[in-house]
């Protein structure tokens, strides 16, 4: 997961990961296993990136979603942005390199088959190396503290039998749109968007170690980051070149407000016509710090009469229909956020024709 200019300082657990370029690690196996899918990229002279997955054993996402702030802030993490329509956050601390370079993580959770997966990301900076079996063993810390705390914990019944959210299958909801983005949106729309330049943990389109996938035009297998920071030219760019989403955790991508104020977008897969696309899911419009509540009451008066029924002067932890709402976040301040609601979709795009191997009997 990645946000634009996000140099994040490490918590005192990832101290120890970031070394110089010829430092070392010393790694104790675990008793416990929760990493899947450890993948690694990039070089210790272009930046490096660790990826990997936990599987967690429960459907409700939101009490995973608080978990996992209880257990990063528990372990001295300070969350510096959250996302909690979409699950996902940044966190940070004051640790840094004798030369004061950063390292980043961030964390996000998704429905799959069976509960949920964590996502993790860790990227370096040019010039710090962190060796790889010393990230893995961080996240398998992280994993095995939520699968404890998690364990056998079952899917609430208002959300196993709430309806399937129509972002699913329906067109665009038009009418809720910031700057010129509107939810719905697909990245060929978004393209046409004069978005910032990504950081350091861009969104890769055809990247070896990468474990989001898809079908290009003719059908053929195409890999791609599952998670990152699009700007102009690579959401164009993914946009003309993959048809079908086969693997995608979510991306991101961010603009200016008319004040100068960051307006972050995040992208996830649902199903259009049958087919697995990308589309705008969220858009996170910032206030200037120093609002004084004349103005922010007259800002949300003007959001109502916008948005109408689908404002609310307060935000909600799971949204269920599209929706522009007031947040506040103690690390990154007043926003008003448009928000989708959240669909697994993940079985059904592994349902597609060229998602999946075929299994042989030999």
């Amino acid at each position: 997961m990645a946000y634009q200019n996000s140099r994040l300082r490490l918590a005192p657990i990832f101290a120890a990961l970031i070394v110089g370029t010829a430092g070392g690690y010393a790694v104790t196996a675990s008793a416990q296993d929760a990493v899947s899918s450890f993948q690694t990229g990039g070089s210790p002279g272009q930046g490096t990136e660790y990826s990997a997955s936990v599987k967690l054993a429960t459907t409700d996402i939101a009490e995973a979603y608080a978990a996992l702030r209880r257990n990063l802030e528990r372990n001295g993490w300070k969350i510096s942005h959250a996302e909690p329509a979409s699950y996902a956050l940044l966190a940070q601390n004051g640790q840094v390199t004798a030369s004061g370079k950063t390292g980043s993580l961030g964390a996000s959770l998704a429905p799959v088959a069976g509960g949920l997966n964590l996502a993790l990301m860790y990227s370096n900076p040019p010039g710090v190396n962190s060796p790889a079996a010393a990230v893995r063993a961080e996240f398998n810390k992280i994993g095995v503290a939520l699968q404890g705390e998690l364990s056998g914990k079952p899917a609430p019944t208002a959300v196993a039998s709430r309806p399937a959210p129509a972002v699913a299958s329906s067109a665009p909801d038009r009418k809720l749109c910031l700057a010129g983005a509107c939810l719905g949106m697909t990245p060929a729309e978004v393209a046409t968007l004069n978005l910032q330049p990504a950081g350091m943990m861009q969104f890769r389109l055809g990247g070896k170690n990468d474990s989001g996938y898809g079908l290009d035009r003719a059908g053929k297998r195409i890999s791609f980051s599952d998670m990152g920071d699009f700007d102009s030219k690579s959401m164009k760019q993914f946009a003309v070149t993959v048809d079908t989403i086969c693997r995608f955790n979510f991306a991101s991508a961010k603009m200016k407000a008319s004040d100068g104020q960051p307006i972050h977008l995040v992208f996830r897969p649902v199903i259009r016509s049958g087919k697995g696309v990308v589309v705008l899911t969220s858009i996170d419009r910032k206030l200037p710090p120093n609002t004084s509540e004349t103005e922010l009451k007259r800002f949300a008066d003007a959001a109502k009469e916008q948005f109408g029924d689908a404002f609310s002067a307060q935000s909600h932890a799971i949204v269920t229909r599209p929706t522009a709402e007031m947040h506040y976040d103690v690390g990154s301040g007043r926003s008003l956020k448009l928000s989708l609601p959240i669909e697994n979709v993940h079985a059904r795009l592994m349902e597609q024709a060229g998602c999946s191997d075929k299994p042989s009997l030999d």
